[in-house]
């Protein structure tokens, strides 16, 4: 599984998961091109690809090695404490991909929450999350 496609299975289950525990913030893709401005009132919270990193201790021979995925999960809100707010929309986050397994990878795990900026208003909050998949040299 390619990173857009895992990125794409990671959205599916924030989205699904929102609709399900009634999460009323918006679950987007983070845009392709220029900055992100929160216009929906019960917040937003945007995922991406963020990077990868092998593991080089392959030996001589080895066709195969480890790669960790790295995905953020960026998450907007006006209001830090309020139902449905930043602190909620978080835990919700963190719930949902904690433990996580798509299909032929490990368990997503969470290494790092942190607050981003304040831009007016707008709270930001950030989550990496981290998942580690065996590659096969020569496998598409």
């Amino acid at each position: 599984m390619e990173p857009l496609e895992l990125e794409k299975a990671i959205f599916e289950r924030l989205k699904a998961d929102a609709l399900t525990k009634g999460i009323n913030a918006v679950v987007e893709l983070y845009p392709e091109v220029g900055d992100y401005a929160l216009t929906h009132p019960h917040g937003a919270i945007l995922l991406r690809y963020d990077s990868a990193q092998d593991d080089n201790s392959m030996g001589v021979g080895q066709r195969q090695f480890q790669t960790t995925l790295q995905f953020h999960v960026t998450v907007y809100h006006r209001t830090l404490r309020d139902a449905g707010a930043m602190y909620e929309l978080l835990r919700f986050v963190r719930n949902c991909l904690t433990g996580y397994a798509p299909e032929s990878f490990n368990f997503l795990k969470r290494t790092s929450e942190e607050f981003t900026t304040k831009i007016g208003d707008v709270w930001v909050f950030g989550q990496r999350y981290e998942i580690s998949t065996t590659i096969i040299m020569g496998e598409d």
